[in-house]
């Protein structure tokens, strides 16, 4: 799960407790929260992850997202 610009945030907030709770039981599902990972200490939101739409992941994002993952990208 990852944070968007706010005017994102609440609809993303509301799908992620979603998810959480379909798959709180089910001990084959990992939920992987990244929020504090794309966010700055006061809590707001690293925008240099994002694509200018405030949505999407750009490169730098994808890439952080990734080892987040433990993904061995090339």
């Amino acid at each position: 799960m990852l944070p968007r610009q706010a005017e994102y945030q609440q609809k993303i907030d509301l799908m992620n407790i979603g998810i959480r709770s379909e798959f709180e039981e089910d001990s084959a599902v990992d939920v992987m929260d990244n929020d504090v990972a794309f966010k700055l200490p006061d809590g707001s939101i690293n925008d240099g992850y994002l694509l200018k739409d405030g949505v999407h992941l750009n490169y730098k994002g994808s890439t952080k997202l990734a080892a987040n993952l433990k993904w061995n990208v090339k």
